[in-house]
């Protein structure tokens, strides 16, 4: 009775063990994904915020300033493709991370803001109506 060992603990193992590591690869993977995500946002709130009060910057500095905040911090994408527009209103980062089955995107649009001048003119209205 003792030599004989039965196997079913064996073969529910060898159908158990594949699966729950194959979850966990799945739940690692998706953490990766998502560490991005906020990595790729953030930096374009950053660069929008950074670029939306200032009128002195063009596409490439925001460009060059976004690639300093997300390069190097990324676990699961490699390739980045940013885009940057700007006008008199508004500015738009958006950017493609790509591996390759897998693809990326995030956007941030921000007003542009002119602070000083909003103050100024509040002033103004203030001495014109206490005159």
């Amino acid at each position: 009775m003792r030599n004989k060992v039965k196997g079913s603990i064996t073969i529910e193992a060898a159908l158990v063990v594949p699966l729950i590591l194959f979850i966990f690869g799945i739940l690692l993977y998706m953490l990766f994904y998502y560490h991005d995500k906020n990595v790729l946002l953030a930096g374009a709130h950053e660069t929008a915020v950074f670029g939306a009060g200032r009128e002195d910057f063009k596409e490439v500095d925001l460009e060059e300033h976004f690639k300093a905040r997300v390069g190097g911090r990324l676990l699961l994408f490699q390739r980045l493709s940013p885009n940057i527009e700007m006008n008199d209103k508004q500015i738009t980062v958006s950017c493609v991370a790509t591996k390759s089955p897998m693809a990326l995107q995030v956007n941030c649009t921000m007003k542009r803001t002119d602070p000083e001048g909003y103050i100024r003119t509040i002033r103004k209205m203030k001495k014109l109506g206490e005159r």
